[in-house]
């Protein structure tokens, strides 16, 4: 069997108890607050610096010890072995009593001294604890203040420093953490690394990684891990993995966590409530609580020391409240009672627009559950709780101080807020966003401030292109609460080497301008820059936005010349001042000297790249919309048939598109290159990677390394400029003309049938722009034929192959038809089509009066039929983000279909139509 960090750890345990281990110091820092200079660390090329560690050490605490003699090591430029004769000393002493009481079970103390029995004479450092791990974050403590940096778990970076000394000054004060919960949320639904290492068992090198980031936990003083666990994986096989992982995590002073769902039917989230679970002895499905009870003894079989709750079935629905409160009820008291070492809290969304039968936010129903279940607050981005959020149907976070005002003091409290969002937000555009540094110190030293909140566990989806610094700037936040965004870059600075102030300067103007236009002056700019999905240009339509999407494309060209001039000042012109300002900080950066070792040229490179690229974003945003703007003046001198005007503000069009298609060329290069510093394997990170338990058959940088959030609006574009300059001009026109023709929306189309009011938002927000006219009336027969066809360009004729014939009969007030087949298209807020809706044997009733063989009005049009289950699956399916299990349940909620019933072939549709005059 391949040997555990642990055993290793151990075998250092006995070199200690019969030796010194080595400890080598570089210089004093913030941690301790040690200053001055100390005692030489090497002497005769070897390590001077003894050791002396508890006989039997835990593994945390002898993992700390064999850290700081390797790391030391590598520091001084020594082999790491024991010095032969010391002349200084780390002594580690675990005293219970009175006297380390207030250190708790994470606390430490830190004095320099010479009065040390066990180093009689020699210049100390005396480290003492309550709890082993206080004195493994003691050793740590030290070991940021000689230098070392554990950046990331598969990356640290040491020092060189020969003529290094050990640090004196430390006085022995008490070092607690602020939060007692410290750590991370890998969000596992998203397809970065700790998906495959943590829900994967038994593939080759996935163990190894685990232990890595264990470590990397431990060396930065944390003490969480949560992750998201998901229906698609092998329990079986997972159970014993991660019985492995929890047992070793314990050893480090790590709890890990999973948050599973009652019926969530997103991201292929696990879920306790299953329709399928039927219980062989009755043949029928378990009840609720039975299927909570078994699904939380299979997961916390596992060792897991938390368990989290999403309460919701997809972010933006949820079940009946009762039923939550119900479930809520029950999996809470099931972990109290049979797994008492266990904690559970429930994940509090930040979702603004779906609310409680009361009116309250949804995701605060947990407010009404047993105490004893926890709460994680979340924030998602990088808002903080009070400034600008315009994202999940919110203004703000606001709301999430309501939680707390309501919670603190009543329940265990964890703040939830996030680093890297993804989903082509932040990270994987990529888009680097200091301010996310600033709004989290901000958010634990000034929001969180009135409140009992014992725990900070941050949502992070992936470390590369500079993320890496968010998180871990949160790993020293979390400890002192004082330690501030720009604090954390004055500590880092030394890993770039030879130009890093230059670049932490960069990095805090950054920080600035980011917080001047992002909270101080539009909110709205962050989604010129952030990429999207087809999903958020469909969510835009719905009205359901997790994150908008850039502005449409046609919304500019659209717009009358009030609102054109108002967007050109807060809008347009603001990205230009944008751009502006973040060119004269890259200009005042000096060029790279090319000097220092290649893990400091790699960490420079990844800061300055991904500042370059940002101005590449908004160098490219500004082309886009100038080219926007100049497709509107072309339909503006269109509509006053000005030749001269249309052909200039084409070409100015096109010219524009070019410019942004060659930030796009110039950009593509050096995100491909990039990949050859990513700190995990490739293939987990930037490739297709259809072994993922995701919904997500890709990893979580594979849309970076093809430039996909900037080809994609390129081509967007370019498709735009076409629709836009061929409307009207190519194949348009009515096969039979009507004499008169009405005109409805989506703002004018009403859901009649399934009566559900969230269905009823989000499929009518999809209706194209509908054209009806009568073009054969014969009243001695009451017959007629009206024609409907779709206007996306809104010409005022028919898109090519959209037109239909109705026939039927009429009476003084009314006409009714019977058809076989109505098509209509879904397109998104971007314009582009998503599929084909068919609504099979339509019947239509529609308000009309006829004047003189002629129809002289439409008022109202009512449309009955039946669609085709797979047909509306597949156009959801389309977009992606959810599976068809999790598509079929919505829909079955959405018309009260059994959720233990196959779903029909075919399901009733109907919908109203507002009419008026072309």
């Amino acid at each position: 069997m391949r040997p555990r960090f642990a055993d290793m750890a151990r075998r250092a345990s006995l070199r200690a108890a019969l030796g010194a281990l080595t400890l080598l110091a570089l210089r004093c820092g913030s941690d301790g607050g040690a200053s001055g200079d100390g005692s030489p660390l090497r002497h005769d090329d070897r390590l001077a610096v003894g050791l002396m560690m508890p006989l039997g050490a835990g593994p945390g605490l002898e993992a700390a010890g064999v850290d700081l003699r390797e790391g030391m090591a590598a520091i001084a430029g020594v082999p790491a072995t024991p010095p032969g004769k010391a002349s200084s000393a780390i002594v580690v002493r675990v005293v219970t009593g009175e006297a380390t009481a207030p250190l708790g079970d994470q606390g430490f103390r830190l004095t320099s001294t010479r009065d040390l029995a066990e180093a009689p004479g020699l210049p100390a450092i005396l480290v003492e604890c309550q709890a082993e791990i206080g004195c493994m974050y003691g050793l740590y403590t030290i070991a940021a203040d000689l230098g070392v940096r554990y950046v990331h778990p598969e990356q640290t970076v040491f020092p060189e420093a020969p003529d290094a000394r050990l640090p004196v000054g430390y006085d022995g004060h008490d070092e607690v953490p602020h939060f007692a919960l410290r750590g991370f949320h890998e969000h596992t639904q998203h397809p970065i690394v700790m998906s495959d290492v943590l829900l994967r068992p038994n593939v080759p090198g996935f163990r190894e990684m685990a232990s890595r980031y264990l470590r990397w936990l431990a060396r930065n003083r944390q003490n969480v891990l949560y992750f998201h666990l998901l229906k698609t994986v092998d329990m079986a096989a997972w159970t014993p993995w991660m019985q492995d992982i929890t047992s070793e995590a314990r050893g480090l002073g790590i709890g890990l966590g999973a948050v599973i769902g009652f019926a969530d039917q997103q991201q292929n989230a696990f879920k306790m409530i299953r329709d399928d679970d039927i219980d062989p002895a009755t043949g029928q499905r378990r009840p609720d609580e039975e299927q909570i009870a078994r699904a939380l003894d299979r997961v916390l079989a596992s060792g897991l020391s938390y368990v989290g709750f999403q309460i919701g079935t997809s972010e933006f629905t949820k079940p009946p409240d009762g039923a939550v409160l119900g479930w809520l009820d029950a999996a809470t008291r099931h972990v109290t009672e049979a797994w008492p070492d266990v904690r559970a809290f429930a994940w509090i969304h930040i979702t603004c627009g779906l609310e409680a039968d009361s009116g309250q936010p949804f995701y605060h129903l947990p407010l009404q559950a047993p105490d004893a279940l926890g709460a994680f607050v979340h924030t998602t981005m990088f808002y903080t709780l009070t400034a600008p959020a315009p994202v999940y149907d919110c203004e703000d976070f606001t709301h999430q101080l309501d939680f707390l005002d309501a919670a603190s003091g009543e329940r265990p409290l964890v703040f939830f807020p996030e680093t890297a969002w993804w989903l082509g937000f932040d990270d994987n555009v990529p888009l680097t966003l200091p301010i996310t540094g600033w709004s989290r110190a901000h958010d634990v030293q000034v929001e969180l401030a009135p409140y009992e909140v014992e725990g900070h566990v941050t949502f992070s989806t992936g470390r590369e292109w500079g993320y890496w610094m968010y998180d871990h700037h949160l790993t020293r936040l979390t400890w002192d609460a004082d330690v501030s965004w720009e604090d954390y870059l004055d500590w880092i600075e030394p890993v770039f080497g030879d130009g890093g102030e230059a670049l932490m300067t960069a990095e805090r103007a950054w920080t600035d301008l980011q917080r001047k236009w992002f909270y101080d002056t539009n909110p709205l700019l962050i989604f010129y820059l952030s990429g999207e999905l087809p999903q958020d240009e469909i969510g835009a339509q719905a009205g359901i936005l997790a994150r908008r999407p850039k502005l449409a494309y046609r919304t500019v060209r659209d717009m009358d010349d009030a609102t054109f001039a108002a967007w050109q000042t807060t809008d347009l012109d603001a990205l230009r001042a944008m751009l502006a300002d973040h060119e004269a900080v890259l200009a005042a950066l000096p060029a790279d000297s090319g000097l220092g070792k290649p893990q400091q040229l790699e960490l420079r490179a990844e800061l300055r790249e991904s500042l370059e690229l940002y101005v590449d974003r908004i160098q490219q945003a500004i082309a886009l919309y100038e080219s926007v703007a100049q497709a509107r003046a072309w339909k503006l001198a269109s509509a006053a048939e000005d030749a001269s005007g249309m052909a200039a503000a084409k070409q100015a069009a096109e010219a524009a598109l070019a410019r942004a298609q060659a930030v796009t060329a110039r950009v593509l290069p050096v995100l491909k290159a990039a990949e050859s510093r990513y700190r995990y394997p490739v293939e987990l990170l930037a490739r297709e990677k259809p072994a993922s338990l995701t919904s997500y058959p890709f990893g979580y940088l594979a849309q970076t390394s093809t430039g996909y959030f900037w080809t994609r609006r390129d081509e967007q574009l370019a498709a735009f400029l076409e629709a836009t300059f061929t409307a009207g001009q190519q194949s348009e026109s009515w096969e039979t003309a009507p004499a008169k023709v009405f005109v409805t929306d989506a703002d004018h189309v009403t859901l009649t049938q399934p009566e559900n009011p969230v269905a009823g938002g989000i499929i009518t927000s999809f209706m194209p722009r509908i054209l009806m006219g009568g073009v054969e009336v014969d009243p001695g027969l009451g017959t007629m034929t009206l024609v409907v066809a779709e206007d996306t360009d809104q010409s005022g004729l028919p898109d090519p192959d959209t037109e239909t014939a109705v026939s039927g009969t009429f009476d003084a007030t009314t006409f009714t038809a019977q058809g076989t087949e109505q098509p209509i298209r879904v397109h998104d807020s971007a314009g582009t089509m998503l599929g084909t809706l068919r609504i099979q044997q339509p019947a239509w009733t529609i308000a009309q009066t006829v004047d003189a063989s002629k129809v002289a009005t439409l008022t109202t049009a009512d449309l009955a039929g039946s669609i085709a289950t797979e047909n509306l699956v597949d156009i959801v399916l389309s977009v992606g983000g959810i599976d068809r299990e999790g598509v079929e349940n919505l829909v079955k909620s959405i018309y009260g279909v059994d959720p233990a019933d196959p779903l029909p072939a075919s399901l009733p549709f109907a919908m109203r139509f507002d009419l008026t005059p072309l």
